[in-house]
């Protein structure tokens, strides 16, 4: 049987109301005090990647110094705190878990659930979402579905905490292994006994209790000190180590914009693996990734094209696969049929053309 890994990015979120990043920054509205950054950028990583490398400056000694001379710099970094939080809690706020979701969850998961199960009923997902979508499907009981996700029980805290295990933790027939790359909305810090723990919690601060949010901003410059905390450390880990065994990797609203993750999509690629990117915009996010002096009016003309690919060796066969549409409740029979033709070896997609990876 192929083995069939899931990929979800912000796009994969969409269809339960959970924005996009370049929504998000359509929300921050005309009392942003970073009113500059709205004016130049399109993208709310953008303007994070922008406070962050401000507030890396302005830390430095050089920094302080200027900040302490010139009472403008000192303000600017005022104004430079501030839009951080803001957008902290519009995130907080815009990806929480609301009931009324689950109507919206349950018919697309079914069928992502359905697509990458293994005979064993494994279902392995890699994301870089925060949200708590896939936790909120998991957890009906008559879905029998064992999340596996790193955390395991712990009395003391009430709750799970961080122990880097990805073993089965009950009988339940179905193993959903999640690896959230990026960290998630109900990671938080907490001090158990005396000791420092990552433990999975409700999203709302818990009174007497200090709390730090565990998961990475939107940017798009995740620095390489991030990834090598944990539990981010071993969730990459897992990552490269575990998607090369796939046969198909499924990728779904992702903006390829993370050159690490990029990376190891090529790598993946160029190991006869194949990729299947869905999104309204797959083929011109993934060719522009690649390659970013490719004009952006020749990358978007194979969106017209509802299936496309891409070969990666000179006179290989196609690796690459852009399904153009969204993830949508409606959509999910033509997306389903798309992907099922291409992993039969029964799809005749558009060619793109073919890009040839040097070997190291």
């Amino acid at each position: 049987m192929t083995k069939i890994a899931l990929f979800l990015g912000a796009g994969a979120s969409a269809p339960y109301g959970m924005p996009t990043t370049k929504k998000l920054m359509e929300m921050l509205g005309p009392n942003f005090p970073r009113q500059d950054l709205l004016d130049k950028y399109s993208d709310i990583e953008h303007i994070v990647q922008i406070l962050d490398q401000e507030m890396t400056i302005a830390n430095s000694k050089a920094g302080r110094h200027h900040c302490e001379i010139n009472p403008d710099l000192d303000k600017n970094l005022g104004k430079t705190l501030e839009a951080k939080k803001i957008i902290e809690k519009l995130i907080r706020r815009q990806y929480r878990w609301e009931m009324t979701r689950i109507l919206l969850v349950e018919p697309i998961l079914d069928v992502l659930f359905k697509l990458a199960m293994s005979d064993e009923k494994h279902v392995t997902i890699f994301t870089t979402n925060f949200d708590t979508v896939i936790e909120r499907y998991a957890e009906k009981a008559d879905r029998q579905i064992d999340l596996i996700n790193g955390f395991k029980p712990h009395p003391a805290a009430h709750a799970h905490v961080w122990r880097e295990s990805f073993t089965p933790n009950n009988g339940m027939p179905i193993k959903a292994f999640l690896y959230k790359l990026h960290g998630s909305l109900n990671w938080q810090e907490v001090e158990v006994g005396g000791e420092w723990d990552i433990a999975e919690m409700p999203v709302q601060n818990v009174s007497g209790i200090r709390i730090d949010d565990v998961y990475i901003r939107p940017s798009l410059n995740i620095k390489k000190e991030a990834r090598q905390k944990e539990p981010y450390a071993t969730m990459y880990r897992k990552f490269t180590k575990m998607l090369r065994a796939f046969d198909v990797c499924i990728v779904i609203g992702c903006s390829f914009r993370d050159k690490h993750i990029l990376d190891e999509f090529r790598e993946f690629i160029r190991h006869g693996g194949r990729l299947i990117a869905v999104s309204p915009t797959a083929s011109a996010d993934f060719l522009s990734a690649l390659d970013p002096s490719i004009p952006p009016e020749e990358a978007a003309k194979w969106e017209k094209k509802p299936l496309c690919s891409m070969s990666y060796l000179p006179g290989g066969e196609q690796r690459f696969y852009a399904v153009h549409q969204k993830l949508a409740r409606d959509d999910m029979d033509a997306m389903t049929d798309a992907i099922n033709r291409i992993i039969a070896g029964r799809a005749s997609p558009h060619i793109l053309g073919s890009i040839v990876l040097e070997e190291p």
